[in-house]
């Protein structure tokens, strides 16, 4: 019996003494809030996108050459762990149209591109819709205006 008290007595003082530091320093100190311009958005950035001026100096070559050197992440393959099926890459759109694979990237020259965004396949589903081919996203031309 006094076995079992000197047990409980050294787990109950192992545990206060853990704990104590980490109520302490939660004391006195008041809740963070967070606003909405505290929070930067998912995917949105310069790691997201190719501005006009990133395609002012690459206007002769293809948007494959022009995403492979100056984002080259948008390009790996999203593998598929759920299901055995090849790994997925993202889906090229031109504003709201589907163009095709990765492949059709070679088909546009730089010129052509007001500018360019890469959406993650969650954002790319909301936006396109559940059918959309996007396992790694989608990434998304905006056309230059005629001029």
């Amino acid at each position: 019996m006094k076995f079992a008290q000197n047990v409980i007595s050294r787990c109950l003082t192992v545990t206060v003494v853990a704990f104590v530091p980490l109520a302490c320093t939660f004391r006195g100190k008041a809740p963070v809030e967070l606003t909405r311009r505290d929070v930067a958005p998912a995917a949105t950035g310069p790691r997201y996108s190719l501005s006009e001026s990133d395609l002012s100096g690459v206007r002769d070559l293809t948007l494959d050459a022009v995403v492979r050197r100056l984002r080259p992440e948008w390009l790996r393959l999203n593998p598929v762990l759920r299901q055995p099926s090849p790994p997925q890459s993202a889906s090229v759109y031109m504003e709201n149209s589907y163009l095709g694979a990765l492949d059709v990237l070679f088909l546009v020259q730089a010129s052509e591109a007001r500018s360019i965004e890469y959406l993650s396949p969650m954002v790319a589903r909301g936006r396109f819709g559940a059918a959309c081919p996007c396992g790694a996203g989608a990434i998304v031309i905006h056309k230059r205006d005629s001029e």
